[in-house]
């Protein structure tokens, strides 16, 4: 479903990160170190986040792939794409066919869908070489961030905290079921101990030849000889051998913490890989609906276009003169055209167009302007999030649909393959093995020319193939444009919100700077104000905090003939004192209230993007790519944590079952949503998407947010704690909120009734 896609923050922390590492000493004598490996791992990056906007870009704003044209696009469009590009079999192919958009007739969404929705097969056929270009780079670049994590013992997809417990742990468990007799023999030692009693350049497992006792002078010489071409290969940037296998997770271990990757520094890493997957999988859905997949093919005799892979390679080869006597030999013949010919067997065709059309129609309302919402940041329209959910169940229920149609033409073929009466060629003839007869049944394999029986035979008992219309490819390609869309709109819409909580924070810590430096220039109130704590002596140091009477204004001519309370202190001040005064107590209110108001919707904005706005787990992209002791690691730590749940939902008991009760019937009584599973004691399953990996419970930029919230708890925490003090200084004439100024008024008549009691006490 959604995914994690990445920025240009994250490539700015990957390589920061790798150029910090390969530069350490220790890590220079444990890995092979390349000095490229900053440029390739920075390339690859940004040909990944290049793509990405390319492809954001054609879903948001209907851009083509093909506007910006590179030299690598260029070359693949010379390579040639696809075969049986013209004159294909596929009637949808043939070069004389203008396909017409898909018929679908709904009047508030009709027309309202890009054409990469309506018609995506005379959309995206001018963009096959550039769609063919991407997918060449996104492999490329994937390849090159997993051979780089690769060469240095897994870093970026390795927990190496995990790792230690696990093997603690294991060497505790040994420990324990080893007799006494063994256990006195033993040395005792920490894994630490031998860890860093191992010398670093052992880490690194390097095998020996086979033959290495038994060698002559002249192989120890050309071994020299190849040792010194090796070093000088390394010193000059290129990679090692690769007969040297990489670090294991040891030289992990052996590290020190300051040099292992952050938490941020792996999921930059997992975000690239899984950006890859994600846009491959939805090119990979393009090049099936425009090749004809699954289509019916039309019967007759087409022209093969040669391929020009083969003439490119001999074009950049000098040919021979044997070669060259050959080509000329064959040049009348290699004129004549390549034909294929295509017999047409039984098929099945099912229409399912209805159950397309429902979705079509569904998936197009949310290209709707009443489904979108402008974006200020990159100002284009995106989903709103409050339609996320019924887009995900829309995916799934596609999802389901598609698993249904598959499994009705697979079973028609496992009934087939379960049918004793059939010989193998039989079998083959009904589709039951679409890549051939396989070795093990080509015995006992009438002639191809003499089959027992074939599909003219026009034989009740055969089968013919069961296909779909529309094909599956189609509803694939639906599905996972309906995914792409949602990753984009999913990460735009909280990157946005990201930045401008940050934005605003960043013009609050300004306004934060110039409103304390006003408040150090206001009016000081005079000293009379001060009131020593009850029974201090003035000789003596109290640690009593000093009070402070309510403060009056008054005017300079009327401080004579004012009349004051014995708890208030007249402070007489001119028009431009009192202006200034009443200047800086409105400023620091208004940072105060802005500070309150971000973080309240920084607060509710985590919170509700993380229920919303939830991704595939970054974990899942780079399971193959881990040692298999982190992998077990990995899986012991998750049955512990299962372990520590079922207890702690156990020893809740009859406290926690009325809890739970108390919860569900304040919910059913105050109408909120659904009964949670959790409420009723019910453990339940983790949330999955369609394709059953694994859901996050955070949204994508939910570090980053937590981060800033920090941040601002900090300053709101400077801000309340500033305001506190102006209250103590000017007491009586400031006060933070509505809440501080009736709880002082609630204090005072406390005491005045005190007072007051005390006076007529008997």
């Amino acid at each position: 479903m959604a995914v994690v896609y990445p920025c240009e923050d994250d490539q700015r922390v990957l390589v920061a990160f790798t150029k910090f590492f390969v530069q350490q000493p220790t890590v220079k004598s444990v890995f092979r170190v390349n000095v490229h490996d900053v440029e390739t791992l920075t390339d690859a990056c940004q040909s990944v986040l290049g793509h990405l906007e390319r492809i954001t870009r054609l879903f948001l704003t209907s851009t083509s792939l093909n506007v910006v044209e590179t030299p690598q696009a260029q070359i693949a469009k010379d390579a040639g794409s696809l075969a049986y590009q013209t004159g294909s079999v596929y009637p949808h192919l043939a070069s004389n066919s203008s396909p017409a958009p898909y018929g679908v007739v709904l009047s508030e969404s009709a027309g309202m869908a890009p054409l990469l929705l309506q018609n995506p097969k005379s959309y995206l056929r001018p963009q096959l070489d550039a769609l063919n270009v991407m997918v060449a780079e996104l492999d490329s670049s994937k390849e090159t961030l997993r051979s780089i994590n690769a060469l240095y013992a897994y870093l970026w997809t390795t927990d190496v905290g995990v790792l230690r417990r696990y093997i603690v742990q294991d060497e505790k468990r040994h420990y324990i079921q080893k007799p006494m007799w063994e256990k006195s023999n033993m040395k005792a030692c920490a894994p630490s101990a031998l860890l860093a009693s191992t010398p670093l350049c052992e880490l690194v497992a390097e095998p020996t030849p086979a033959g290495a006792s038994s060698t002559t002078p002249q192989d120890t010489g050309e071994r020299a000889g190849e040792t010194q071409k090796t070093d000088r290969e390394q010193s000059e940037g290129e990679i090692s051998s690769p007969s040297i296998p990489p670090p294991s997770y040891q030289a992990l271990l052996a590290l020190d913490a300051a040099l292992l990757p952050s938490t941020q520094v792996r999921r930059s890493f997992m975000k690239f890989i899984q950006a890859c997957d994600s846009l491959m999988e939805w090119a990979d859905s393009v090049s099936g609906l425009l090749s004809g997949k699954d289509d019916v093919p039309k019967a007759g005799t087409y022209e093969v276009p040669s391929s020009n892979d083969s003439s490119q390679r001999r074009a950049n080869t000098v040919p021979t003169p044997a070669e060259q006597l050959l080509a000329e030999t064959n040049r009348e013949t290699s004129r004549r055209t390549a034909t294929k010919t295509v017999r047409i067997h039984r098929y099945e065709i099912r229409d399912v167009s209805h159950i397309y059309d429902m979705y079509y129609q569904q998936a197009e309302c949310f290209f709707l302007p009443e489904y979108a919402l402008l974006d200020p940041r990159i100002h284009q329209y995106l989903v709103q999030p409050s339609y996320f959910y019924a887009l995900r169940i829309l995916m799934e229920d596609m999802s389901t649909e598609m698993d249904r149609l598959q499994h009705i033409a697979a079973s028609r073929t496992s009934a087939v393959r379960a049918d004793t009466g059939l010989s193998p060629y039989d079998v083959f003839q009904y589709g039951a093995y679409m890549n051939g007869v396989p070795e093990t049944h080509r015995v006992g394999m009438p002639a191809a020319g003499n089959p027992s029986r074939t599909w003219a035979t026009g034989d009740d008992a055969e089968l013919p193939k069961i296909v779909f219309r529309p094909t599956l490819p189609q509803f694939a390609f639906l599905r996972n444009t309906l995914r792409l869309l949602l990753s984009i709109c999913l990460n735009e819409s909280d990157r946005t919100a990201f930045k401008s909580f940050e934005e605003m924070y960043e013009k609050l810590v300004a306004s934060a700077r110039d409103a304390v430096e006003e408040l150090h220039h206001l009016p000081k109130p005079p000293s009379s104000s001060h009131e020593r704590g009850t029974g201090e002596r003035p000789d003596c140091a109290s640690s009593a905090a000093p009070q402070r009477r309510e403060l009056i204004l008054v005017s300079r001519e009327s401080i004579a003939r004012e009349t004051l309370i014995p708890n208030k202190v007249a402070w007489p001040l001119s028009a431009e004192d009192r202006g200034r005064l009443h200047r800086g107590f409105e400023a620091y209110c208004d940072l105060r209230d802005s500070v309150r108001s971000l973080k309240s919707a920084l607060d509710k904005d985590i919170k509700r993007k993380d229920e919303t706005h939830r991704t595939r787990v970054l974990e899942a992209c780079v399971a193959p790519d881990r040692d298999r002791v982190t992998i077990m690691a990995i899986e012991r730590e998750r049955e512990q944590r299962e372990a520590i749940l079922r207890e702690r939902r156990a020893s809740r008991g009859l406290l926690g079952a009325a809890q739970a009760s108390w919860r569900t019937l304040a919910r059913i009584a105050t109408c909120k949503a659904e009964v949670q599973m959790e409420d009723l004691g019910i453990p339940s399953a983790p949330q999955r998407d369609d394709e059953g990996v694994d859901m996050t419970t955070t949204s994508p930029y939910h570090m980053e947010k937590v981060l800033l919230q920090a941040s601002v708890n900090r300053l709101c925490t400077a801000v309340e704690a500033h305001g506190a003090h102006m209250e103590r200084e000017y007491t009586g004439l400031f006060y933070r909120g509505e809440r501080q100024r009736w709880a002082q008024r609630l204090d005072s008549l406390v005491g005045t009734a005190s007072a007051v009691s005390v006076v007529f006490s008997p």
